[in-house]
C-alpha cells in the first residue's frame, strides 16, 4: 500500500480511518457496496448472479460437475473466469486463471464484450496486435496481456478501467514524453524492482530474468519508438 500523504489531507485521512473503524471494527459490516451503477456496474447482480453462490461459499468449487445444475456449472465458469480476480476462492483445490476486468465488468479476453459495450475505457482493452514479433516478443506479449495490461491496458495507454483510477496513473507507453528514457536497462529495472510511490510493483519474485527480458522486449517493440541513431551512439 503506497502512501496517501500527497493525495489526501490530514482531515481526509482521519475521516477515512473513522469510517473504517465504525464500518468494520464496531459494526462488523461485511463490506461496502462496490458493484453499483455509480461505480460503473449498472447490471452487476443480473449479469453475475450465477456466480454469487461460489463467491459466498454457498457452493464449493470442488463439487463434482455431476452434482451441479446447468446454471451452477455456468456460475462456476463465470466465477473462475472473472470474479476470482478479486474474490479469493474458498477452495484451494480449484484451478483458475485470472485475467483483468475492464469497464463495467467487461471481460477483456472476450473482444465482443468490449465492442458491444464500448466505452472510453473498454476501447483500450480490445485485442492489440503487433506484427513482426519474434519468439521472445510473442512470449513477452503473452506476459504483458496476462499481467501488465491489468493496469497499462492492452494498447499500452493505461487508459482502461483500472488504469484510469490509479494515482498516479500507470505510464502511458504511447506517450513519448513519458518514455523518453524508458529503454534498455532502465525499462528492465522498472519491471524488476518496481517504482516507489506508485502502484508499479516489483516483479522480480514473480517473473524470471528471461520473462522480464521478454516483456521488456515486447514493450519496446510494441510501444517505444526507436531512439535517433546519434543519441544511441552517444550512449
Amino acid at each position: 500500500m503506497k502512501s496517501f500523504a500527497g493525495a489526501l489531507t490530514d482531515r481526509e485521512m482521519r475521516a477515512v480511518a473513522a469510517f473504517v473503524v465504525d464500518e468494520f471494527v464496531r459494526r462488523g459490516a461485511p463490506n461496502t457496496a462496490y458493484h453499483i451503477p455509480e461505480n460503473g456496474w449498472p447490471d452487476h447482480r443480473e449479469k453475475y448472479a450465477p456466480a454469487y453462490p461460489f463467491v459466498r461459499g454457498e457452493i464449493s468449487l470442488d463439487r463434482p460437475d455431476a452434482d451441479l445444475t446447468d446454471e451452477a456449472r455456468a456460475g462456476r465458469r463465470l466465477f473462475l473466469g472473472a470474479c476470482v480476480t478479486c474474490h479469493e476462492p474458498i477452495s484451494a483445490k480449484a484451478k483458475w486463471e485470472s485475467y483483468p476486468l475492464s469497464h463495467m465488468g467487461g471481460v477483456v479476453r472476450n473482444p465482443l464484450d468490449v465492442i458491444s459495450r464500448a466505452s472510453t475505457y473498454g476501447v483500450h482493452d480490445r485485442p492489440f496486435e503487433v506484427p513482426g514479433l519474434n519468439e521472445t516478443g510473442r512470449r513477452g506479449k503473452q506476459i504483458f496481456d496476462d499481467n501488465c495490461a491489468f493496469c497499462h491496458a492492452r494498447d499500452g495507454t493505461g487508459r482502461n478501467w483500472i488504469g484510469a483510477f490509479l494515482e498516479p496513473h500507470p505510464r502511458n507507453f504511447t506517450d513519448p514524453t513519458q518514455t523518453a528514457h524508458l529503454r534498455g536497462e532502465t525499462l528492465r529495472r522498472a519491471i524488476r524492482d518496481g517504482l516507489v510511490g506508485t502502484s508499479m510493483a516489483a516483479w522480480r519474485n514473480v517473473l524470471g530474468d528471461d520473462d522480464i527480458e521478454a516483456v521488456a522486449s515486447y514493450v519496446e517493440a510494441a510501444f517505444l519508438k526507436p531512439e535517433p541513431r546519434e543519441a544511441s551512439e552517444r550512449r
